[in-house]
């Protein structure tokens, strides 16, 4: 019996939104971007500080916050037997994989828009707004790549199947990269309006998701056939 993709997406959305995946990543995003403002507040020169402080703390509770998402959301399922479920109906784990990455980078780009809006609100810096805006979103640039890596991480962390060797060597090269590119994506966005200076690091994280989507359901499989041997 197959079974078509957009059964697969009906079945991430009613899951994500019936257990509040979205409402708890919203609440626990924007607390500490909440947070975040009122210590950025007391920095002396604010407007000479944003790129120094402002965008790695955002970038680094973004990452953290997308992270917890994805690791609770495949929690949940191979807890409950879903994985397994679908397993054994065929399913192929391809189409299991692109359906949590899309649905996982839906509520990303949720996450990422509602945060900068919050901080850019609250910070209410003038003439820097639009500016500020615009390098915070950017980093929407490395979110196919970001959810990649998490959906990845939060598998291997799951399955348990030399996870303490495996996990170093996927997402710290990995992250470290990403999250150098996008910085220095936004750096220039928030400096000269525009990521000209930062073309190079924008072919990098485009190299780097092409790689990684069409790699990764490869490691997925193998992941999650593993994880339906030990059910």
């Amino acid at each position: 019996m197959k079974t078509k993709f957009s059964h697969l997406l009906k079945k991430e959305y009613f899951i994500t939104v019936r257990d509040g995946g979205i409402l708890e990543m919203l609440v626990y995003g924007s607390s500490f971007t909440f947070l975040l403002c009122i210590l950025v507040r007391y920095v002396p020169d604010l407007s000479n500080s944003l790129v120094e402080i402002l965008l790695p703390a955002f970038w680094t509770l973004y990452v953290t916050s997308i992270f917890r998402f994805f690791l609770k959301s495949n929690r949940e399922e191979i807890e409950k037997g879903i994985f397994y479920s679908q397993l054994l109906l065929g399913v192929s784990e391809t189409k299991i994989f692109y359906s949590k990455l899309i649905t996982g980078i839906l509520v990303s780009l949720l996450l990422l828009y509602s945060q900068a809006f919050i901080l850019v609100f609250l910070l209410a810096i003038p003439d820097l707004t639009a500016r500020l805006f615009a390098a915070l979103t950017y980093c929407s640039i490395a979110i196919p790549c970001l959810a990649v890596i998490s959906e990845l991480c939060a598998i291997i962390s799951i399955s348990g199947n030399k996870a303490e060797v495996i996990m170093p060597i996927i997402s710290f090269p990995l992250l470290i990269l990403l999250s150098t590119a996008t910085l220095q994506i936004s750096e220039s966005v928030f400096l000269t309006g525009s990521f000209n200076d930062a073309e190079y690091w924008l072919k990098l994280i485009l190299g780097l998701s092409i790689i990684l989507l069409l790699f990764a359901p490869r490691l997925f499989k193998f992941l999650i056939t593993g994880i339906g041997r030990k059910i």
